[in-house]
């Protein structure tokens, strides 16, 4: 009991008075944090989360959590969130309504600002072991309710992604335990910094990571990792969080849905009498983008080549004439050169050809987010980035691949590649 209380004491400043707890999976899903973030993948999401931390030690700090938000346009972002906090006697019910604008600086760049608000009820955790002739118990029983505000702040430029939060805005007054009190908006302030490394095929990618929560009132928290993608349908990874221990997290998406699990190993104390803690977050996306349109990936798979360029290789296409596109047998044939990134040789299927190298990244991105396979290539001799979704030495097995692909209307025209050498 002892212990517990003590528990009590030492967690209250860091989780029922910071706005939103930090932990790994906000790397994750970094606006359950940051109101910035709202919108972000410029889709509809429902998150749902759980994280129980010290597994054994009865009573020890949890936390249940629920948010929707929305892109309604490619600027604005709306959402709301409600989460649940418990240490030991304490328990915290939070309602929060969520804003976002984002400000396009460019085809790969945007400055991102939200802002969260709403009210946060403290009182006592009813399914703990207390005493009711306690003064303590008797004041919580009185259920303060506070207004909560936080502010953030993101930016994304290509592969590159910084934010600030500042999870509590208004000043804290809380009778039960008045001499915790911050009362000034940057008391606490949150930031988190990722960059993203993709291999030249885009199926796979490391995102080294690091994030610091900064709070007067507590010890700070710092943790530094990576994790590691493959074709953006599995992650794992982990991180060190200073004066803590290691953390560990892994993830998979199946089409619209995906699942993310963190384990933080538990510190010398808590080891002792219990075990590590541990997080489940499920969130499904659905609905399109403000600005999709039919087409996931507009596709100019003929690109005439450069006008200085010397190349006078035959290409036959399988589109190209009305001919072509009775033919199947057709398809097109690029030849090799010595471009870094440089399509291999082989058979492709192709969803889509650009110029710009990041963008062709990010529709790599956004077709695997829908769970198909899906990597970048470029090609010397039309000078442009092709996006395929299957790659395979047999000529009849692509053109199998391509006509599969081409029964999805996000992929109902691509066409098949063939890359030879010299």
């Amino acid at each position: 009991m002892r212990f517990l209380v003590l528990l009590s004491i030492l967690f209250t400043q860091t989780w029922v008075y910071a706005q939103r707890p930090v932990n790994s999976q906000l790397v994750v899903n970094p606006s359950l944090y940051n109101p910035a973030y709202v919108g972000y993948h410029q889709r509809s999401e429902v998150l749902v989360g759980y994280q129980q931390q010290w597994l054994g030690i009865n009573e020890a700090p949890s936390l249940a959590s629920f948010q929707y938000h929305a892109a309604f346009t490619r600027h604005l972002g709306l959402g709301l969130q409600a989460t649940r906090q418990t240490v030991g006697q304490l328990q915290r019910n939070q309602a929060n309504l969520l804003f976002s604008y984002q400000v396009l600086l460019g085809q790969e760049a945007r400055l991102s600002f939200g802002l969260s608000g709403g009210i946060a009820q403290t009182g006592l955790n009813q399914q703990a072991t207390y005493n009711p002739l306690d003064p303590a118990v008797n004041g919580l029983l009185s259920n303060t309710l506070v207004p909560q505000a936080a502010f953030g702040t993101s930016l994304q430029f290509s592969d590159f992604n910084v934010g600030i939060a500042l999870p509590e805005l208004l000043p804290i007054t809380n009778e039960v335990l008045s001499d915790v009190v911050s009362s000034k908006p940057y008391d606490q302030i949150v930031v988190n910094v990722d960059y993203r490394f993709t291999v030249p095929n885009g199926s796979i990618a490391l995102r080294p990571y690091i994030f610091h929560h900064q709070d007067k009132s507590a010890p700070s928290v710092t943790e530094g990792g990576s994790l590691f993608y493959f074709q953006e349908v599995v992650y794992v990874g982990g991180g060190y969080r200073l004066n803590y221990g290691p953390t560990v997290m892994a993830g998979v998406q199946f089409s619209d849905f995906k699942l993310g699990y963190n384990y933080e190993h538990p510190t010398s104390v808590v080891n002792q009498i219990g075990q590590g803690g541990h997080e489940l977050q499920l969130s499904y996306q659905f609905g399109k983008k403000p600005s999709q349109n039919k087409k996931q990936v507009v596709s100019d798979p003929y690109p005439l080549p450069p006008s200085d360029s010397t190349e006078t290789a035959p290409i036959t296409e399988d589109i190209e004439t009305e001919q072509q596109k009775k033919d199947e047998s057709q398809h097109a044939i690029f030849y090799r050169g010595n471009h870094p990134e440089e399509l291999g040789v082989g058979f492709y299927v192709i969803a889509g050809s650009f110029e710009n190298q990041n963008f062709a990244r990010q529709q790599v991105k956004e077709i695997s987010k829908q769970g198909t396979f899906a990597g970048v290539g470029y090609n010397s001799q039309r000078a442009y980035y092709y996006i395929f979704i299957y790659r395979s030495g047999d000529l009849e097995k692509t053109r199998e691949a391509r006509d599969k692909h081409r029964q999805n209307p996000v992929f109902q025209d691509a066409w098949l590649l063939e890359i030879k050498d010299r």
